[in-house]
């Protein structure tokens, strides 16, 4: 699946469960095939979570690098916990940037 989903990561269970059938002649359950499709894009990808942890670090660098930009992440919390991310803002401030340099 990993090679699947590196040409096309919108592939769902159902789509992979059939190429998995075509390609291999297995039957593999739902279930199976959409653990198995979590396991590779992490594989691919990285863990979900540390994913959201390199926001804070790219918003971190950008600040430091390029004084007077700014980053804004957008996410609900519940119990300390990130549940949900809706976006970012980005504002980079080029013109501080190339006459510090």
């Amino acid at each position: 699946m990993i090679d699947w989903l590196k040409e096309d990561g919108t592939l769902g269970a159902t789509v992979l469960k059939k190429k998995l059938k075509e390609t291999y002649k297995v039957d593999v359950t739902y279930r199976k095939v959409y653990l198995g499709k979590q396991l590779a894009m992490d594989k691919i990808y990285g863990p979900w979570n540390k994913s959201f942890d390199n926001l804070y670090r790219f918003k971190a660098q950008i600040e430091e690098s390029s004084p007077g930009s700014f980053v804004v992440i957008d996410h609900h919390t519940i119990d300390n916990k990130t549940s949900s991310f809706f976006g970012h803002f980005l504002c980079i401030d080029f013109f501080s940037t190339v006459h510090n340099h």
